[in-house]
């Protein structure tokens, strides 16, 4: 991004798809599997939520403070 502006924009609109994504990504994992391990696939999606959250922030933060703001959205 240019600008932390249109960084600030994108992450605004991933931040609106992020619901979408999870209602539809329950779904499908409730399709997936037999209807007496629904919850527990359900549970596996949203724990990937909960781990990226744990490791991912602590780690981003890192990389942003020793490379600069940028460096946490090379991909």
């Amino acid at each position: 991004a240019p600008s932390y502006e249109v960084m600030m924009g994108g992450r605004i609109v991933a931040a609106l798809c992020h619901g979408a994504f999870f209602g539809i990504g329950s779904v499908v994992a409730a399709d997936m599997v037999a209807p007496n391990k629904r919850a527990g696939a359900i549970a596996m999606m949203f724990a990937g939520l909960t781990i990226a959250n744990v490791l991912g922030v602590p780690f981003g933060t890192l990389l942003g403070q020793q490379l600069g703001w940028r460096s946490t959205f090379w991909a």
